[in-house]
């Protein structure tokens, strides 16, 4: 939860009308919010920490796409529901959904919080994030969620809840909640993490994205080196497969587990036919959930893009 130790600046509530959005907009650029945190984390599907260098030092603007915009039109709606739900559930809870119109934040040094609801209750502090999709909730959209609402429940030493409305072209639209456990908020924002992301915020109000933690740093003629070499792989790769799939045209017979090769009246290689079974992990994984996660194993694959 939220040490008042951790900053000496204390948090500030502020709200911005529609008509003074840019003012939020210059706000944000200077903090980090639940969206970008979870994005320098590496569990958000929607981007990662070069969208948040891009946006907040490049100053590239963020176009808002139709799911977007559908998300916002159904935030109130979704809202509603939910309180109405955790009153029905015991929760005494009052919020004012007038905030919805506005853009209301809480923010303190380097942190910003922008909850869709956050409402005094019984309990004390109660934040509800609305989220509207088209689409299934699985693992990875759920976690996402879940770190973008620890954050803001982090900050401001609040209770959590997800409201969730997911409408399927050709399906009845379900209405869902999740709550957020204190354990999921402290295991997503540690003192490590916490460090790790003040540390992008220290390189971004700098513009220096050196100073941002765990860079490789290289020196350049070896970034257009691997640039080279990578382009001509590519163009290798896809004369191998032309080739490949000419010398494959060739064959007569398929029963046969090896084909000599000949070129110029010389035997050059062979092709060699092998069968092999198919294991089908991904109807596993939706059929059997509780087998495939018994014999899953994870491996580390690193990839490189420059």
């Amino acid at each position: 939860m939220y040490n008042q130790n951790m900053d000496k600046h204390k948090i500030m509530k502020q709200s911005f009308s529609a008509e003074k959005k840019n003012e939020w907009l210059t706000l944000r650029k200077k903090k980090i919010t639940g969206h970008d945190a979870v994005k320098l984390l590496g569990l958000s599907p929607y981007g990662d920490f070069r969208d948040v260098w891009n946006d907040k030092v490049e100053n590239q603007k963020i176009e808002e796409t139709e799911a977007m915009q559908w998300g916002k039109e159904n935030e109130p709606i979704i809202a509603q529901r939910a309180i109405k739900q955790l009153q029905n559930q015991g929760l005494k809870i009052s919020a004012n959904l007038d905030e919805l119109a506005n853009y209301t934040v809480f923010y303190d040094a380097w942190r910003l919080a922008s909850p869709d609801v956050y409402a005094k209750s019984t309990i004390g502090p109660v934040i509800i994030e609305c989220k509207a999709t088209r689409s299934e909730i699985n693992e990875e959209k759920l976690t996402s969620w879940k770190a973008q609402l620890a954050w803001y429940c982090h900050l401001l030493n609040a209770t959590g809840f997800i409201a969730s409305l997911v409408d399927i072209p050709g399906s009845k639209p379900i209405f869902k909640m999740f709550a957020l456990k204190k354990q999921e908020i402290n295991n997503f924002y540690t003192t490590d993490i916490l460090k790790y992301l003040k540390q992008w915020h220290t390189a971004i109000i700098k513009q220096q994205i050196s100073l941002a933690p765990n860079v490789v740093k290289l020196e350049m003629n070896i970034v257009e080196k691997f640039k080279e070499i990578s382009q001509k792989k590519k163009e290798y790769e896809k004369q191998y497969e032309m080739l490949k799939n000419e010398i494959l045209t060739k064959i007569n017979d398929n029963n046969l587990s090896k084909i000599p090769i000949v070129a110029a009246n010389q035997l050059t290689g062979t092709i060699t036919i092998t069968k092999r079974q198919f294991f089908d992990s991904t109807s596993l994984r939706k059929e059997r959930p509780e087998i495939y996660q018994q014999f899953c194993s994870e491996t580390i694959y690193r990839r490189i893009d420059l």
